[in-house]
């Protein structure tokens, strides 16, 4: 039985590129079983536009609109539960699928006995759609090993180190996808839920882009390399300087909690667990000189990949000393006032 397939669309500000987002799902060599709009109270004519798309199409478009504006990982969350379908597609308003996407889709869910998540891969093209000579993986550097990695049911070793699935080439079985939703998150929903996926191996991963991924200025999350700004005279420069162990906290509870509601026993999920126990260790020792002293070079293991804790300690004594350089900035007065 072919599987019903829901793409779930949100929206904010999205009228200069949202009309050909909707002509490249509404034109699938197979439809949707239907499109449920998620607007995140837009201030632009989006949702004129998408309007004016429902007499054009015989597949049915559902429009909600949030009372606040949720963010985008948020709303993509709270959105699968809107959806009927018994898988969901997350769909970006700014891209163009590919016209085989959604067959290619279904043919892989078949054959694969219903697995819990499918991504592909992508194109990177400017603004006007225009290739930029990149796929989205191998500007993550996902290319040889790492690649090898995903293609040997071995996700969960690559993405414990960084993200790389994206969210618009993403369809999740929607039964399992809602059985554990977040509040006020700031990680994107493709990270969480990939990781959640991958801790049981249960993706498929196809190796082909199937979307073209744009790139512009107004990207919520593009592939463009970002400057490190000096934010040493921040004021919640304490906040910046361990961001990325408070993000990978909350990325690795809800990894566990995604499967522990799910009853899923997997070695991977103890590997999650000892890998989220050492990076509390981190936070620890980034502020405490005793937590620093206790220098351990042991490494933490996983089939696959190894993380050395000794390059870890070294990154946790650099911001030791970076706090503590900032708190006599800030005994002296000399932080900037917040904007």
């Amino acid at each position: 039985m072919q599987p019903r397939i829901s793409v779930l669309l949100a929206t904010y500000n999205g009228a200069k590129f949202i009309a050909e987002q909707l002509e490249s799902i509404i034109t699938q060599t197979v439809l949707p079983y239907e499109i449920v709009v998620c607007d995140d109270v837009s201030q632009d004519n989006t949702l004129d536009i998408i309007n004016s798309v429902i007499p054009s199409t015989s597949v049915p478009i559902r429009i909600f609109v949030n009372s606040h504006n949720k963010g985008y990982a948020q709303n993509f969350f709270d959105g699968i539960k809107l959806c009927n379908g018994e898988y969901v597609a997350f769909c970006d308003q700014d891209d163009v699928w590919l016209p085989h996407k959604l067959a290619t889709i279904t043919q892989s869910i078949i054959s694969n006995n219903n697995p819990g998540m499918i991504f592909s891969d992508c194109t990177l093209v400017d603004s006007k759609l225009q290739p930029l000579l990149q796929t989205g993986l191998k500007r993550k550097g996902i290319f040889g090993y790492k690649l090898n990695l995903i293609l040997n049911s071995k996700l969960f070793h690559v993405l414990i180190n960084r993200p790389c699935v994206t969210g618009m080439t993403m369809v999740v079985n929607r039964n399992l996808a809602s059985v554990y939703t977040p509040k006020n998150i700031n990680i994107s929903h493709d990270y969480l839920l990939s990781l959640a996926f991958a801790v049981s191996n249960n993706y498929v991963f196809i190796n082909s882009p199937l979307v073209l991924y744009r790139q512009h200025q107004n990207n919520v999350i593009g592939t463009k390399k970002r400057k490190r700004k000096r934010l040493l005279l921040s004021t919640d420069y304490k906040f910046i300087l361990n961001r990325d162990l408070m993000d990978q906290a909350i990325l690795y509870e809800f990894a566990i909690e995604f499967n522990t509601a799910l009853n899923i026993q997997h070695p991977n999920l103890d590997a999650l667990k000892s890998v989220a126990t050492f990076f509390e260790v981190r936070l620890k020792r980034r502020n405490s000189i005793f937590s620093l002293l206790m220098l351990d070079t042991g490494d933490i293991t996983l089939e696959g990949y190894q993380m050395p804790k000794i390059n870890m300690w070294f990154k946790d004594a650099r911001c030791y000393l970076r706090l503590k350089l900032w708190r006599v900035i800030k005994y002296f007065g000399l932080l900037k006032p917040e904007q």
